[in-house]
């Protein structure tokens, strides 16, 4: 990360971390399915070197550095912080936040996401945390689909996930889409497949 922070004290006394102009980050979105077809999406649990949000869940990202697109800093930190790597051409924008919710670090978040052809078995194959920052990640996983909403997330992730599946994966009628949420929140849908494809 090539970013500068400084120092600024408030009317009050109250010493805040800022950083130079306003910070830009990136976040990658990465889809696949397994061998029953079920769709899974690639995720992250914050380590004690993230420095917030420690434990939570969130899916590849970070900071852009000066010298890369925004696309090759999605790539990157994909790569980065799982081992898994995207093809650059086929990386989609999904959406851009640019309101500051912090005082101290306002920053641009931009969302990309990645259908991946490969399978998740022939991806996690690749987890891996050599080109982590210093514990960073904790674990790698690929969480499905329908189980989303069980792991606790950081940055409203949970939300970009199930929007971004629905927008530009999910291509079924109203009605089936309604009956397979109506099963989820009864409990009696059960994928075919694993719960996630763990590296720890």
């Amino acid at each position: 990360m090539k970013n500068f922070p400084f120092t600024y004290k408030t009317i009050d006394n109250k010493e805040l971390t800022l950083w130079y102009s306003r910070s830009v980050a990136v976040g990658l979105f990465l889809f696949a399915k397994d061998q029953f077809g079920e769709w899974y999406v690639l995720a992250c649990q914050r380590g004690n070197g993230a420095g917030s949000e420690v434990d939570k869940w969130n899916c590849p990202g970070g900071f852009i550095d000066f010298d890369e697109t925004i696309y090759q800093a999605a790539l990157r930190e994909c790569y980065e912080e799982t081992g898994v790597m995207a093809n650059l051409k086929d990386i989609k924008l999904a959406g851009i936040e640019s309101g500051f919710f912090k005082s101290d670090r306002q920053t641009i978040s931009i969302r990309f996401y990645y259908i991946s052809d490969k399978s998740v078995e022939e991806l996690s194959k690749n987890f891996s945390f050599l080109n982590n920052e210093e514990n960073e990640c904790k674990k790698i996983k690929f969480i499905n689909m329908y189980h989303v909403n069980y792991y606790d997330w950081a940055f409203d992730h949970h939300r970009r996930i199930l929007e971004i599946y629905d927008k530009y994966i999910v291509k079924k009628s109203i009605w089936s889409r309604l009956k397979e949420a109506w099963n989820i929140i009864k409990g009696k849908y059960t994928p075919h497949g694993e719960d996630g494809y763990e590296f720890i």
